[in-house]
């Protein structure tokens, strides 16, 4: 993930995303499709969604993120990646749990 300067991650269906979550974590910036849950885990901030039924989508995603600030990216990439931290879901949880 180290060697990575963005984490590319095409899906053609999910449900959640660990490798998008250990991509964040790496401080990765994401390419992901604007599908399922990916567009509440990820925002222009930290990466670039596409619309998977455009045939043009993934690479035009790719050329307009060579075209951003990666370090800016990275940052925000691993800020959202600790604001997942379970300790924080926990504590809301039993919030939500607690009435």
């Amino acid at each position: 993930m180290n060697a990575a300067d963005v984490a590319v991650l095409p899906f053609l269906d999910v449900l959640t995303s660990g490798s998008a979550i250990l991509a964040l974590s790496f401080g990765k910036p994401v390419i992901l499709p604007d599908i399922g849950c990916l567009p509440e885990l990820i925002d222009d901030s930290m990466g670039q969604l596409f619309d998977p039924k455009n045939t043009n989508g993934l690479k035009e995603a790719m050329a307009a993120i060579r075209e951003r600030d990666v370090t800016v990216l990275s940052t925000a990439a691993f800020e959202r990646a600790e604001s997942l931290h379970w300790d924080g879901i926990a504590e809301r949880l039993a919030v939500l749990y607690r009435g």
